[in-house]
Order: structure tokens, then C-alpha cells, then sequence
């Protein structure tokens, strides 16, 4: 999985920060260095892991539930798995409360420590890979739930 992913984006196992397992797919996050942050997913094939159609052709924006100043919620899809997976970003460091209608197990990366103070972007991000996506589904984050609308379906 670490080579492919290598091979894929050029950042070294170590800078890897949570890899996302999916049924036909595997989301990884990761961070080159404070300014350079890399969503990728790999497809799972026969026990082994390819690029797909090439770097980061895959990834999808499905659709956004919520984008402020403060925090942006994203529903992202493998095209070649029709895999969803939810991305919370947050611009600030307090750890939320963040679940979903699926109960789906949310992975916290905190970049709050990496970042120089002056700097300015996402302190951490939560996501988590959703087994049946659809309409129906739900994020809460502290107490306030954000739904989809506009989105493409499988």
C-alpha cells in the first residue's frame, strides 16, 4: 500500500497521516510539508493496491454539505469504486463532535501542531469512509447536522 502510494503522490511513508480503508478502495491523507496536503485514493484489486486512472483522476467532489469560514464538509467519491467517503476540515483546533447517520468511524488528523502560527488553513480534518451512501445520510458536527442537497447518487 505505502509503495503504491509513493509511486502515486511522491510523499514518503512517514508523512502519511491516516489511511481510510473503503470496501473497493483506500482513501490516504497526507502532508509533504505545512503547505502541500494530499487526498488520494488507491483502488484495491486482487489483495493489491493500483492508481486508477492515473494520480488523482479518481477523486470526486460529490458534493459539499457545508463550507463557512470556519469548517467545509465534503462527500468524495472514488469514480472507479463508487466508494464515498466524508472530509471535515476545520480552521481552528477544538476537537468536535462529529458522527453520522451510518455510524461510521471518523479518523482525526490534527495539523494544528505542524503549522507555524501566522499560518493560515485547516487545523485538523476528520474523515471517515460511509458504507450506503444516499440521501438519507447525515453529519453531525457538535450538536448540528448537515444534510446533502445538489448531490449525484449511486
Amino acid at each position: 500500500l505505502e509503495s503504491a502510494y509513493r509511486y502515486v503522490s511522491g510523499v514518503d511513508e512517514e508523512d502519511i497521516d491516516a489511511i481510510i480503508e473503503g470496501e473497493e478502495s483506500v482513501l490516504i491523507l497526507s502532508e509533504k510539508d505545512e503547505s502541500n496536503r494530499y487526498t488520494t485514493f488507491l483502488i484495491k484489486d486482487n489483495g493489491k493496491y493500483n492508481i486508477g486512472n492515473g494520480s488523482n483522476n479518481d477523486k470526486y467532489l460529490c458534493g459539499e454539505l457545508y463550507s463557512d469560514l470556519d469548517l467545509s464538509v465534503s462527500i468524495l467519491t472514488c469514480h472507479s469504486t463508487n466508494d464515498h467517503y466524508v472530509l471535515i476540515e476545520v480552521k481552528d483546533d477544538t476537537d468536535r463532535a462529529v458522527a453520522d447517520s451510518l455510524e461510521s468511524e471518523f479518523v482525526r488528523v490534527d495539523y494544528a501542531g505542524r503549522l507555524n502560527p501566522n499560518q493560515k488553513g485547516n487545523k485538523a480534518s476528520y474523515c471517515a469512509y460511509i458504507a450506503n451512501f444516499d440521501e438519507n445520510y447525515t453529519v453531525t458536527i457538535d450538536g448540528v447536522d448537515y444534510v446533502p442537497y445538489n448531490f449525484e447518487y449511486s
